[in-house]
């Protein structure tokens, strides 16, 4: 009965790891996901405010930052 015992204890160890690597690799995923959407946000902002720049060729980028 206590091998019985170690046997169900393993498998839940496991299936615990087993668990927690999933989560794991999709929390990554999520993150890169997150972090992938504020780049080309940034990158969307940085080509209005170039666009900005060539079509009032202002030079002056404190300008460009306060429009």
């Amino acid at each position: 009965m206590l091998i019985f015992r170690g046997i169900h204890i393993a498998k839940a160890l496991q299936l615990q790891r087993d668990v927690q690597r999933r989560m794991h690799e999709q929390m990554k995923v999520c993150i890169q996901r997150n972090l992938r959407s504020q780049i080309e946000e940034q990158g969307r902002q940085l080509k209005q405010m170039l666009d900005h720049q060539l079509k009032t060729g202002n030079t002056n980028p404190a300008s460009i930052r306060n429009n």
